[in-house]
């Protein structure tokens, strides 16, 4: 119902018509409101990016930049052919990357440059290394109580087991992102969780830590330790395994790099992501390779959802599917 004071509030003509016309636009300056915030939720953006200059900044949001999978790159330099890789992490799906890259005053110009993005968790995307190397470590895992891996609730936090240590989730968000589910999740009592010490946090760019199996759509499963990811065995119980497609390196998506019109440092490209939205996975996985050498400055990423009906449903399918995954039931006990 409408609020209005001309109902008990006497106001001369000319006073009624300026006071109608505020009312009006605060109307409608609501609407508008309440419209705009509505159309960005459900068809959020998101901003990522990266500073070579400054590569240990906490405002860094893209996440895994390394150059041949080895290392980071020193002060953004990039050699001819090289491959530099890179994410976007966001539990949300989108339709197209919009990513740029800026060069540093010293930097050549780039003369042709490629981006290719996969879809998944960084982690399954890790080199597959030899079962035999990890026998050891698999017999050690299965006698403990709470191997590697393992999910464990203390208090008012989940913790994931990694290395004699426990790595705090920071949010349902991450957890969720993460692949995880909450009936995987133990308690563990004072004196067991005394015995481990605190490790880093898991966020949103976070890579899975030791032990987190991966089962693909295939049924075959993986291991994570150490930067690797091992096949199991077909007989392998996995209790709390994060569900993967091996989609994940069949489909791509790719552009050409073109400088930006009206800057003289910037390349950017559009990439293609409704493909990829079936795949699970929080991380948007790109490379990027060019054809002459280069100085990076910064890199960043805009992922974009179109405001189209298919994009409408999928959102509000979302909205209401987060919103029963974010409930938290009663945690079990091993």
């Amino acid at each position: 119902m409408w609020f209005d004071l001309t109902k008990t509030t006497a106001l001369e003509a000319k006073k009624y018509q300026q006071y109608k016309r505020w009312q009006n636009f605060l109307y409608l300056f609501a609407v508008l409101t309440a419209a705009y915030l509505s159309f960005k939720i459900l068809f959020p953006s998101q901003f990522f990016e990266f500073s070579f200059n400054n590569s240990s900044a906490k405002s860094n949001t893209v996440s895994f930049v390394n150059i041949n999978n080895s290392g980071k790159l020193q002060n953004g330099l990039m050699k001819k052919d090289a491959t530099l890789s890179f994410a976007a992490s966001s539990p949300s799906l989108f339709s197209k990357a919009l990513v740029q890259f800026e060069l540093d005053k010293k930097s050549q110009k780039i003369d042709t440059g490629k981006i290719i993005v996969r879809k998944s968790y960084q982690a399954f995307f890790y080199p597959e290394g030899n079962p035999v190397e990890i026998e050891t470590y698999l017999h050690t895992r299965s006698q403990q109580q709470f191997g590697d891996g393992s999910l464990v609730s203390y208090g008012n936090s989940i913790y994931v087991v990694n290395n004699n240590q426990v790595m705090p989730i920071d949010s349902s968000e991450t957890f969720l992102a993460l692949g995880y589910a909450w009936e995987n999740v133990l308690s563990i009592d004072a004196d067991l969780f005394s015995a481990y010490t605190k490790g880093s946090l898991l966020t949103l760019y976070s890579a899975h830590p030791n032990g987190t199996v991966f089962q693909t759509d295939t049924d075959k499963k993986y291991i994570i330790r150490n930067g690797k990811k091992y096949p199991l065995p077909s007989d392998f119980t996995a209790t709390a395994a994060v569900r993967v497609s091996e989609k994940s390196f069949a489909l791509s998506a790719d552009c050409q790099l073109q400088k930006d019109v009206l800057t003289f440092r910037k390349y950017s490209c559009d990439l293609p992501l409704d493909r990829l939205q079936d795949i699970p996975g929080k991380d948007y996985l790109m490379t990027a390779e060019f054809s002459n050498d280069i100085q990076l400055q910064n890199i960043f990423v805009e992922l974009k959802k179109d405001a189209t009906i298919a994009n409408l449903k999928l959102s509000l399918s979302n909205l209401i599917k987060r919103s029963k995954e974010n409930y938290v039931p009663t945690i079990s006990n091993q």
